[in-house]
């Protein structure tokens, strides 16, 4: 994203890690957070599917991520030092991994 996002990033990361702003996410979360999605409606997905997870992911945990990984079959790239937004916190992991979810699903043929 260029050197012009990097003082608008660590803003939103330093901001993040205060007390109050931690308290104000969690509080809004609870009342505008996404909801649960019904397991019957996750089985109906049909088009392939790949997780992208930040490691240290507070709002929804890599457990989560893990589980799901597992239960649907999903592959799963864990990016290191990022938490809910890797492709913000960690751009070059996060490319680095959305290129294999792709190579994976559309080999180029030689």
């Amino acid at each position: 994203m260029g050197e012009d996002w990097e003082p608008f990033l660590a803003y939103n990361l330093e901001r993040s890690r205060t007390p109050s702003v931690k308290a104000s996410m969690r509080t809004m979360m609870k009342e505008i957070g996404v909801p649960t999605i019904p397991a019957a409606d996750v089985e109906r997905i049909t088009v392939p599917t790949s997780l992208i997870w930040g490691r240290d992911d507070r709002a929804v945990r890599l457990e989560i991520a893990k589980d799901a990984s597992a239960c649907y079959g999903w592959p799963l790239r864990v990016i290191d030092d990022a938490g809910d937004d890797p492709k913000l916190e960690q751009p070059e992991a996060f490319l680095e991994a959305l290129y294999e979810v792709l190579d994976d699903w559309l080999p180029i043929e030689g």
